[in-house]
């Protein structure tokens, strides 16, 4: 039986070099993640407590000024095969 690392390399070597560069452009992501942790704006959250009416604004200035972007449109790998 393979380990996982040795599975890993065996998938990786039957893909184009386009997609071996999109998985390792995915590595590269999960291993040096950027921005704020989730858990980390909950909690600024909690500490602000906005009222109502500012987290409406807030929502509506977002929706209004930045890109939305829906599930599917995102360009992530399909490991389902």
């Amino acid at each position: 039986m393979m380990t996982l690392e040795q599975e890993l390399v065996e998938q990786i070597h039957q893909l184009d070099a386009a997609k071996q560069q999109r998985v390792l452009e995915y590595v590269r992501a999960i291993n040096n993640p950027t921005g704020t942790p989730f858990g980390e704006v909950q909690r600024l959250a909690r500490e602000l407590a906005f009222g109502k009416e500012d987290l409406d604004e807030i929502i509506q200035y977002i929706e209004d000024n930045f890109e939305q972007v829906r599930g599917d449109e995102l360009d992530a790998p399909d490991f389902s095969t």
